[in-house]
């Protein structure tokens, strides 16, 4: 494992932010992802959210007043609403999040797709958030 020197301590601190602190892996984060691909279902076919907070989850709640162009917001995600203003590949009603030290994620339930993409690089820029999807995409071939 490669430690940044200025990487949050794995132990002993206290975290108060919402934009940092979150440590998970990228397996994890992909179980989170399938829960929106599942309909709010498990692996183990619990149902740990129900459908209708699924949808609304995704549904834009704050009309167009969030930046890219393109893009509303739902309930912890950016979500697509115009897919030509996005000047990107994806599906009207794509979820994704991107976060510090380059990660991101993208839920696509319309092609029962979901990506996670883990770095630690700093400072931050939506660079990689935005190649990601376009190179995943690009890979479909059915």
């Amino acid at each position: 494992m490669v430690l940044n020197p200025q990487q949050t301590p794995l132990t002993g601190n206290t975290v108060f932010g919402g934009g940092n602190g979150l440590f998970s892996t990228a397996g994890d984060y992909l179980k989170f992802c399938r829960l929106f691909l599942e309909n709010g279902k498990a692996p183990n076919g619990t149902h740990l959210l129900s459908p209708k907070t699924i949808e609304l989850m995704g549904q834009n709640h704050v009309g167009d007043l969030y930046a890219p162009k393109g893009y509303g917001f739902g309930l912890g995600f950016g979500v697509i609403t115009n897919l030509a203003d996005t000047e990107a590949l994806g599906s009207v009603g794509q979820l994704s999040w991107s976060g510090a030290f380059q990660t991101f994620y993208f839920i696509d339930r319309k092609e029962n797709l979901a990506a996670v993409l883990m770095t630690q690089i700093n400072p931050y820029s939506s660079f990689y958030g935005r190649k990601m999807p376009q190179f995943v995409y690009q890979a479909i071939i059915d």
